[in-house]
């Protein structure tokens, strides 16, 4: 799987921890390169939000913990076998329910983002 997928993988799975809506979070258009674009842009606010913060070891593993636990109490295995099969399946779209998981993991992101802030 190429590299813009594997972090953007990470960073959606460990983004769903809780679902709220983000009155900025900006809808995407539902094919490949407006998830692969939406996942990028996820992945560059959470870098450089890591870049600002003081203790990034600890803030990362908060995130990596909420990750884990909803990993163990929802079925994520169908969001990152489907992102395989996109990088492997050039010409295959993405379904519904991944655009959806992609849409609320990115206002995740942004709600994470918001509440460490002033960490």
């Amino acid at each position: 799987m190429n590299n813009s997928w594997v972090f953007g993988t990470v960073v959606l799975v460990a983004a769903t921890a809780c679902v709220s809506a983000t009155a900025g979070a900006a809808d995407f258009e539902c094919n490949r390169e407006g998830i692969r674009s939406s996942m990028m842009e996820k992945r560059d606010s959470f870098l450089a939000f890591m870049e600002g913060v003081d203790n990034p070891e600890s803030v990362l593993e908060q995130f990596q913990s909420e990750f884990k636990a909803l990993h163990e109490r929802k079925g994520y295995e169908t969001t990152e076998s489907e992102l395989e099969s996109l990088d492997e399946n050039p010409d295959q779209q993405p379904s519904n329910e991944l655009c959806e998981r992609v849409q609320q993991s990115g206002e995740i992101v942004d709600n994470f983002i918001e509440a460490n802030s002033d960490s």
